[in-house]
């Protein structure tokens, strides 16, 4: 880069010279290049990123949300962080699923989401859902088979619910889903909730 005496600079780029004003320089420096979310301006975010993964041969939302205008420099590392969390997805999804049937086994959220349901799809609707499960199970433990990942959410500014897992019987079905969050040291947030 050579600096000119209109104080602007110039980039040498593939034989092609580009003018650039201190203002673009810093603004070009603010650009973080995040290998699953791409170019994320940390002086002008936008509220949510979003992308896909395969976890187990299943296609996951995976998204990317920050509850201010700007991020650190310092609180990078919270960003390749996800890097790590998604490299072990497959395992998070297996610890969610566990905990997913401790709550349901403890009368928790999970019990409450399938009930509702239950009670609440047709006959017709149920016998679709639970074709391919054992149907010497109850309605719910039938139902509890067919919860599935669906989107794991990102919070870098939340080191409590850093990454969130939802899990739902099928988003046509119902607009709730069983959330299993981690904090940013990696450990299960023991509480299981359902949201809409």
């Amino acid at each position: 880069m050579t600096r000119l005496a209109s104080k602007k600079y110039c980039l040498f780029f593939k034989d092609e010279v580009i003018d650039l004003s201190p203002k673009e320089i810093k603004k070009m420096s603010e650009i973080y290049n995040h290998s699953l979310f791409g170019k994320i301006n940390l002086e002008d975010l936008e509220e949510y990123y979003e992308t896909e993964i395969k976890v187990n041969g299943k296609t996951i939302e995976v998204d990317l949300n920050f509850l201010e205008e700007t991020f650190s420099k310092s609180d990078i590392q919270r960003l390749e962080l996800i890097n790590t969390f998604i490299e072990k997805a497959s395992e998070y999804q297996l610890i969610a699923k566990d905990a997913i049937t401790k709550d349901y086994t403890n009368k928790g959220a999970t019990k409450v989401y399938l009930d509702h349901h239950v009670q609440e799809m047709s006959e017709e609707e149920l016998n679709n859902l639970l074709k391919d499960v054992n149907s010497n199970l109850n309605k719910q433990t039938q139902m509890l088979e067919k919860l599935n990942l669906v989107s794991i959410s990102f919070y870098p500014e939340d080191i409590d619910s850093f990454m969130i897992l939802d899990h739902t019987i099928g988003r046509d079905l119902t607009q709730y889903v069983i959330v299993v969050s981690f904090d940013i040291e990696e450990n299960l947030n023991e509480e299981v909730i359902m949201e809409s």
